[in-house]
């Protein structure tokens, strides 16, 4: 018999899992494109090209011109995509569906959102909680393979910071066990 306890967690947990399959377009599990926007530039990048860059090191055409016009360094980049956090997918799920985490995916939202803008906090619990669920940790490049859109938009000038500043605070509320 399971304690009062674990079956909120995971109560929780399936909550948070049912709302990125309810957000889900059926024709679209993941998100194929970034749409980066940096500066002047806006950039139609597919998110396989950025998988590459990770795994592999390769760098594709598309994602070369890109990194020039944007003085970028394609270790750069690799290392914004690969920086992980290690966090467990069900107390992840309790943390964003608490009133810290709400503050939390409204502060990711502001770099990472659907085309529209609109119900990107869902979407972003789903990816974030999906992450975390085989490896037990969260990463740029897995919330961008998770995102249920086929399509994510992501804020290129304001990324580093307001990604590292979600990592500090998701690392002291884990810390803190909130």
């Amino acid at each position: 018999m399971l304690k009062l306890p674990y079956l909120t967690l995971i109560i929780t947990f399936l909550f948070s899992l049912a709302v990125g399959v309810i957000h889900t377009p059926i024709n679209a599990l993941a998100a194929e494109m970034l749409v980066l926007k940096s500066g002047w530039i806006q950039a139609t990048i597919p998110v396989e090209d950025l998988e590459n860059l990770v795994k592999y090191n390769q760098v594709s055409p598309k994602l070369a011109y890109y990194l020039d016009k944007t003085n970028s360094k394609p270790d750069d980049l690799r290392t914004i995509l690969s920086q992980e956090i290690a966090v467990n997918a069900v107390t992840l799920s309790k943390i964003l569906n608490s009133p810290i985490g709400e503050r939390l995916l409204d502060l990711l939202s502001e770099i990472i959102m659907t085309p529209s803008g609109r119900a990107s906090r869902e979407s972003l619990r789903g990816a974030l909680v999906t992450s975390a669920l085989d490896d037990h940790s969260i990463s740029l490049l897995e919330i961008l393979i998770n995102y249920p859109t086929a399509e994510v938009h992501l804020d290129g000038d304001r990324l580093t910071k307001v990604y590292n500043r979600f990592s500090q605070i998701l690392e002291l509320v884990l810390e803190l066990k909130l």
